[in-house]
């Protein structure tokens, strides 16, 4: 009796598995599908979402957060070592701030950038770069411009830090 239960339930059990494996098969070779013709259409343009730097490390325990969307920017700091000291700034975005930061900044480019050796281990800072865009993320920490010399990319790094700068100054 035991058997004849567990015969059924293993019978009706493969039925289930085997639809939900034909199910995932059809819904994904649908996305493939529709991103594959997304990414032929002239239309799609890579366009970026978000930028965000953030400078952590030292012995004081120093992290520095700056997200900048089209829409907001998000500055917040931490020093571990002064009792968890936080500071926090939230903004809306002015639309010149935003252009300038996307107009200035060549995705090709950001693709080439080689990032370079922490600081951490010397009670330095790692200053790390993200780019979201409608295709994906790129990311890069400590730049090495001597490898891949980009004056371009090198503006857009000093107008991030100088952005970090000012949101330290109004978050305190």
């Amino acid at each position: 009796m035991c058997t004849s239960r567990y015969t059924k339930f293993r019978k009706g059990s493969g039925v289930f598995l085997l639809s939900c494996i034909l199910l995932m098969t059809l819904l994904c070779s649908c996305t493939g599908q529709q991103t594959e013709r997304m990414e032929r259409s002239p239309d799609n343009q890579e366009q970026i979402r978000l930028v965000r730097y953030s400078n952590a490390g030292g012995m004081l325990g120093w992290t520095e957060t700056l997200v900048i969307r089209p829409d907001s920017v998000l500055y917040n700091t931490l020093m571990a070592a002064k009792d968890n000291r936080r500071t926090a700034f939230a903004e809306r975005n002015t639309g010149q701030q935003w252009d300038e930061l996307t107009r200035s900044l060549d995705l090709k480019a950001i693709k080439k950038v080689i990032s370079g050796m922490s600081q951490q281990p010397v009670d330095g800072t790692d200053q790390t770069y993200t780019v979201v865009t409608s295709r994906g993320s790129y990311q890069f920490t400590n730049p090495d411009f001597s490898v891949h010399p980009d004056t371009a990319l090198e503006k857009w790094v000093s107008l991030i830090q100088r952005l970090a700068g000012a949101y330290y100054q109004k978050s305190l």
